[in-house]
């Protein structure tokens, strides 16, 4: 004997798999300007971040800009080391394209204080 289902047609659901947060513990080191200078000052609204993203095919990480305005946005790779640099204000930048082209993947860190 045949049994039909009537949600035998209906698609599976995706299921989107969460993103992997995880970062190199070197960032969060006084040798990182971003983050030296963030844990230097008194905690900010809204609070310093590292975020991951996708940058011409490679995995990276930033802090946000909205704290530090003032000052270059620095990609760093998986092992802490600069790999591209836009500076705002004057020559310098190294990085190709626009810094908001990037993937986001998700943030990383807060400032927990």
């Amino acid at each position: 004997m045949l049994s039909c289902n009537k949600d035998d047609d209906k698609p599976e659901p995706i299921i989107e798999e969460e993103p992997d947060l995880s970062f190199p513990e070197c960032l969060l080191s006084d040798d990182i300007f971003e983050y030296q200078l963030i844990m230097s000052n008194p905690p900010s609204d809204p609070r310093g971040e590292l975020l991951k993203k996708v940058y011409q095919g490679d995995t990276v990480y930033s802090f946000n800009q909205h704290i530090l305005h003032d000052y270059d946005l620095v990609r760093y790779d998986n092992q802490c080391e600069i790999i591209c640099r836009y500076v705002w204000n004057g020559p310098g930048t190294d990085c190709i394209g626009n810094p908001a082209d990037s993937e986001f993947i998700g943030t990383v860190w807060t400032d927990p204080r």
